[in-house]
């Protein structure tokens, strides 16, 4: 935290689905131990374009992209979600064999993610019988919510739709993506 003319102050910039979840749970508690601290939270799709736009940065890599100088937080953990009513030809989604039949919702950022999740389960991967595409996984996850179709996303951005119910993890846990924050 930073002295800045007689008040303490921080940038964060991280990925704006990461500020939209976790990042926002973070700086709640940092609030409550830091009140005299300000916070600004710059959320960006993809990356920053200035290494100095903000005292921390977070940034989410594939492992093969990582360099000597990246310090890395945590592997990513995937979790396939849905609505807790979401059904795959009028049957509640709870078997990853229905993963073929059900509308995929991708994300930009990270393309391969349904193929690795479809070999994780051992289905085939193939082109999907209906997907829809995104730039960021906070708009999979209101769209999964609102049963619109089935998201896979890092377990740090969905644990809140999951505790609250608005969204359901029909295979369990999740498991290691190549991504790295």
């Amino acid at each position: 935290v930073r002295k800045q003319r007689g008040g303490r102050k921080i940038v964060v910039s991280c990925p704006v689905s990461l500020a939209n979840s976790w990042m926002a749970s973070v700086i709640a508690r940092f609030g409550c131990d830091y009140g005299d601290a300000s916070v600004t939270l710059h959320a960006r799709i993809w990356e920053d374009d200035a290494p100095d736009i903000a005292d921390i940065i977070l940034t989410s890599r594939h492992e093969m992209a990582l360099t000597r100088q990246d310090i890395w937080l945590w592997r990513d953990e995937m979790v396939v979600v849905c609505a807790p009513s979401y059904q795959v030809s009028g049957a509640v989604l709870n078997d990853p064999a229905q993963l073929t039949q059900a509308r995929l919702i991708y994300n930009l950022g990270r393309p391969e993610s349904w193929n690795d999740i479809l070999a994780h389960y051992g289905q085939i991967p193939g082109k999907p019988i209906q997907s829809t595409q995104t730039n960021a996984f906070s708009n999979a996850l209101a769209l999964a919510s609102e049963g619109y179709g089935v998201a896979a996303v890092p377990r740090r951005m969905v644990q809140s739709y999951l505790d609250r119910g608005l969204l359901k993890a029909p295979f369990g846990q999740g498991f290691p993506s190549p991504w790295i924050m």
